[in-house]
């Protein structure tokens, strides 16, 4: 039921406004000073104000432009004794919806009431109309920053170029409600552009899809580095049954270079892209960019990796790495087989878990705590390592073995022979000495 707060000090008004509002079914608040009407104004919130040219402890006239003030929203009639020009043009300036005046007839006082109500009601539409637009552009924003958001997750969490790569166009599309998207690269053999990723194209197209760079709309943003909008009333040809009426166009770049072009446009769909879409596939293509460039150095990270690993694979001295944490980092096939070690991948494995020989964990203990850097290990097998570990900063330590096994022996030879030789010189002498 609709709350009207009526507020006029004089009884047999307030007693016909109650007897006339509560019989076309209004429900009735009254109150008579000022501070009691904006209490049930912030706690009720009716529907409509009524107020009288004088309330018990203030001038209507100036508790109205108070309340008008505090609460636009509400809409507010005021009873006044007289209706004058001037009067009128102030309760106007105010913004007060309507005013009442003597005599009063039921009529009336029902007319300005709903009158003020519905003028009320479609102010109100409207403001929710204006939210709806702001919230709804609003909404998109944050869509949009969300989408990218996801993007850059991507791009820092997965090395799959090609993935990322197809997630930029399927944004792309997404975002700008394009029919097609496509991002093009440089073939380095033919010097075309063809199809990296794409989105809504058939699969045939998009796989025997080339394109020169000269005297084409993707070939100059390449040349000259600078974003393309198309928008025709005729379908324009991008090259033979690619026929489009919109169409935007940016370029890849890597630090000054131009790699290759980020595109969407429109062949069924008429509607045409604004510089918004120009900017938010240009920042598409900056996420394209960077997982290009991140692909690059992984792939070039990965084959010296490789190359360090086969080396150290390969060479004759044995090879321990451990981090801070005293878990392994590298050991080398030389190393696995001197101690015997399973098969199997033992990089994150704690290194005591690993090996047991007393004299390499001796020296791994001495690691930064003792000037001894340095130790024979004789292993199972009987070979002798001469062992040296050195610490790396921000990584751990690491343990080189040479083997020399044949060195402990020629000195065992040698050391044999100069006792059998001491004692062979020693026989005669004895003899002759008697």
């Amino acid at each position: 039921m609709t709350q009207i707060l009526v507020a006029i000090s004089d009884p047999q008004i307030n007693f016909l406004l109650e007897r006339v509002l509560k019989s076309a079914g209004y429900s009735i608040l009254q109150q008579q000073n000022s501070a009691a009407i904006k209490r049930v104004i912030e706690t009720a919130a009716p529907s409509l104000v009524i107020l009288g040219e004088k309330v018990e402890d203030a001038s209507g006239l100036e508790l109205a432009d108070t309340l008008l003030r505090r609460y636009p929203a509400v809409p507010l009639l005021l009873f006044v004794s007289q209706e004058t020009p001037a009067l009128l043009k102030r309760v106007l300036q105010m913004g007060v919806s309507d005013t009442l005046c003597l005599p009063l007839r039921s009529d009336d006082i029902l007319k300005a009431i709903q009158s003020s109500l519905e003028k009320q009601e479609r102010r109100r539409e409207w403001v929710l109309l204006e939210s709806r637009r702001a919230t709804a552009s609003l909404q998109r924003q944050i869509g949009e920053m969300e989408t990218l958001a996801e993007l850059a997750r991507s791009i820092n969490s997965s090395l799959d170029v090609d993935s990322v790569l197809q997630a930029v166009v399927e944004a792309a599309v997404k975002l700008t409600n394009a029919d097609e998207g496509s991002l093009l690269l440089v073939d380095e053999t033919s010097g075309e552009l063809y199809m990296r990723a794409s989105r809504n194209f058939q699969d045939e197209f998009a796989q025997t899809f080339r394109l020169p760079i000269q005297d084409t709309l993707a070939g100059s943003v390449m040349q000259s580095g600078q974003p393309v909008l198309l928008d025709e009333n005729t379908p324009q040809k991008i090259k033979t049954s690619y026929l489009v009426h919109s169409l935007v166009y940016v370029p890849l770049r890597i630090h000054e270079n131009v790699i290759g072009v980020l595109g969407i446009d429109n062949r069924a769909n008429k509607i045409p892209f604004k510089d918004r879409d120009v900017k938010l596939l240009s920042a598409l293509a900056e996420f394209a960019a960077i997982a290009i460039v991140n692909a690059s150095s992984f792939s070039g990270t990965e084959a010296e990796r490789n190359k360090l690993g086969t080396i150290l694979a390969k060479i004759q001295d044995g090879v321990i790495v451990f981090d801070q944490d005293q878990r392994l980092v590298l050991v080398n096939q030389m190393a696995g087989g001197a101690f015997r070690l399973a098969e199997g991948n033992l990089v994150s494995q704690p290194l005591r878990d690993v090996f047991s020989h007393p004299d390499l964990l001796e020296l791994v203990e001495s690691n930064g705590h003792s000037k001894t850097n340095h130790s024979e290990i004789t292993v199972e097998d009987g070979r002798v390592f001469s062992t040296q570990i050195t610490p790396i900063a921000d990584v751990g330590a690491a343990i080189t073995m040479h083997d020399i096994t044949s060195l402990k022996e020629i000195d065992r030879i040698k050391s044999d022979f100069v006792s059998t030789v001491s004692h062979d010189l020693r026989s005669p002498l004895t003899a002759i000495l008697g």
